[in-house]
């Protein structure tokens, strides 16, 4: 644990983050020109992307679901303007939400979609097989919400959970996740994947995990009235 970022150890060990995951913009290079390349959320209201935005139902996929909120508290979940922004939002998607977050991204590697939002771990293969394609951290912060693990209480096998927990997090497992699968690591030791930049570079929004948790049916309630249309 002294080698693991605190950002990703629950203050109460329950449990202890394994990898990271960044939530990014991915542009296709060939449909979007250099000068209209998205930089923030934003821009994902922006007229030239109406009905060109790759992204799954928060309802049926866990980073979907992440990135709404993020985009959410990015504007202010608590004033109203995170709900308009995400209404906003779900009105230049132009009625195109798609049933898995893998088609998001390779639906942008593929040409059908300008911009897709996904997770930073799945994009960065397309980048680094040399696709068309780019990552963006949005200018308003992002959310790095963390794959955890955790030992259930009076598990069968508790000794060997104990020591799957320290494989998962331990130096040798997460510098092969790092140089072998590009995800992330949590621990202070061990580098960044290739050609992603440092957690410390990426600006993050505030994510609130209680109210992502407690408060999801709630969440996902006021998402399917904007997508239906009531008010």
């Amino acid at each position: 644990v002294a080698d693991i970022d605190p950002a990703y150890v629950d203050p109460e060990h329950y449990w202890v983050g394994e990898s990271p995951l960044p939530m990014v913009i991915m542009y296709n290079t060939n449909l979007v020109p250099e000068e209209q390349a998205p930089t923030s959320w934003g821009d994902m209201l922006n007229e030239e992307f109406k009905g060109k935005i790759a992204m799954a139902d928060p309802a049926r996929s866990g980073s979907a679901y992440t990135i709404l909120l993020t985009m959410i508290q990015a504007y202010g979940k608590d004033d109203g303007n995170g709900w308009q922004f995400a209404k906003d939002f779900h009105d230049n998607l132009d009625g195109k939400i798609l049933d898995s977050s893998s088609k998001v991204y390779k639906g942008v590697n593929d040409g059908e979609y300008s911009v897709g939002l996904t997770l930073e771990k799945e994009a960065i293969k397309y980048v680094q097989a040399e696709g068309p394609v780019k990552i963006v951290y949005p200018d308003e912060g992002t959310s790095a919400v963390p794959d955890g693990v955790a030992l259930i209480k009076g598990a069968k096998n508790e000794e060997n959970a104990k020591l799957f927990i320290d494989f998962v997090t331990g130096h040798e497992c997460q510098d092969i996740m790092s140089k072998q699968i590009s995800r992330r690591p949590v621990r202070t030791d061990t580098d960044a994947p290739d050609g992603l930049p440092p957690m410390s570079d990426i600006k993050l929004v505030d994510y609130d995990f209680d109210w992502a948790a407690n408060e999801k049916e709630e969440i996902l309630e006021q998402w399917k009235n904007i997508v239906v249309g009531i008010e």
